[in-house]
């Protein structure tokens, strides 16, 4: 985006709270940060804002990278932060294929974003794979041990929040995606209830639309008492990896459902 486009982008976000990070972007108050803009007969139909990741580590440290990219196969600059995007309703079907010509033109081959617990997962962000938070994560080094001056990673710390997780890369992007229309319900909130619906939703070539959870209270508010020598869900972790945000909980009982 160039700063002749400032009219036009403020025009699509019109009162989008994103606005004032898009336009310091093209004013240069944004060191790091690109914005790109894909139209269609000359009118914006999609925005996006993008740096490159400054620490990758970070996510393959307290998130499973490994599952899907070693990343020991790929350099620092090759990694992407999607800081934010916003697509036309009408396109939305077209968001990898914008994303991945972003990534094209920066160079890179990984692309991560990062959502709030509380933020909703945008229906055109459903071509991205959540990342499961790790269970039992590294040890933090003792005081009188310096990770620069030894073989050692860095003492990476945990994002704040933390916040869900979600990635892609070259190989995703060119892998067909099906939606998935078939109705699941998952009865109760246990946790292998809840691991069973984060499998469901991790899948990465596979969208489920219709996945309905039904529990007394719905999602369970436990007070966070995660030990490293125990593995149940705690209420943080259910908002981290995705749960409150790809199905539809419904409060109530087996015994009261109509069938």
């Amino acid at each position: 985006a160039l700063p002749t486009d400032r009219a036009a982008l403020l025009d699509f976000l019109e009162e989008d709270p994103e606005a004032s990070a898009y336009t310091d972007v093209l004013d240069g108050r944004a060191e790091g940060s690109t914005v790109y803009l894909a139209k269609v007969l000359g009118q914006i139909a999609a925005v996006a804002r993008v740096r490159r990741c400054a620490a990758p580590g970070t996510y393959s440290k307290f998130y499973e990278l490994d599952s899907f990219i070693d990343t020991g196969h790929y350099g620092g600059d090759e990694h992407l932060d999607l800081e934010n995007i916003l697509v036309n309703p009408i396109f939305t079907r077209s968001t990898p294929g914008m994303l991945r010509q972003i990534m094209c033109m920066t160079g890179t081959c990984c692309a991560y974003c990062l959502l709030h617990p509380s933020v909703a997962i945008p229906a055109y962000l459903d071509f991205l794979t959540i990342l499961r938070m790790r269970r039992l994560q590294d040890a933090t080094f003792p005081a009188d041990i310096d990770p620069a001056r030894t073989g050692l990673t860095a003492d990476l710390k945990m994002p704040a929040g933390p916040p869900a997780l979600l990635h892609t890369n070259f190989r995703l992007l060119m892998q067909p995606k099906r939606d998935a229309d078939t109705r699941i319900v998952v009865i109760g909130s246990s946790d292998a209830a809840l691991s069973l619906v984060e499998g469901l939703i991790s899948v990465p070539y596979l969208t489920f639309h219709r996945i309905t959870m039904v529990a007394p209270g719905g999602l369970p508010d436990r007070t966070p008492m995660f030990r490293y020598d125990r593995l149940n869900y705690y209420d943080k972790e259910l908002l981290w990896h995705g749960v409150a945000g790809k199905c539809s909980v419904v409060e109530g009982s087996l015994v009261g459902l109509a069938r």
